[in-house]
């Protein structure tokens, strides 16, 4: 059986809005527009020192998940997601509910 090739995408930059839209599923999101508006706005959201260690890996179930490479952030960003959530709305995001913070390496 021969293997066709796959067709080649057109040439240039695509919005990172489409191509999270294409891969939501593997994403695990509930809303791909969701998730692209607070990751562009993320560090504006929580600081550039704490965007520098965390980064949002999804939303899904009211609960967005984040990484982080620093345990102490972990604690942190918990006590800090009341704040957060009310920061988002003055800057015009949705935040979900709920945070989930997991440690990992960059």
């Amino acid at each position: 059986m021969s293997r066709r090739p796959s067709p080649r995408p057109a040439d240039g930059p695509r919005p990172l809005s489409a191509s999270l839209a294409k891969v939501a599923g593997s994403l695990t999101v509930d809303d791909a527009d969701q998730l692209t508006h607070l990751a562009n706005r993320w560090a504006e959201l929580v600081g550039e020192d704490v965007a520098a260690h965390a980064r949002v890996l999804k939303v899904l179930d009211g609960v967005v998940t984040v990484a982080v490479d620093d345990p102490s952030l972990v604690t942190a960003l918990r006590l800090d997601w009341p704040g957060l959530t009310t920061r988002a709305s003055e800057l015009g995001l949705r935040l979900p509910p709920r945070l989930e913070v997991v440690t990992r390496g960059r």
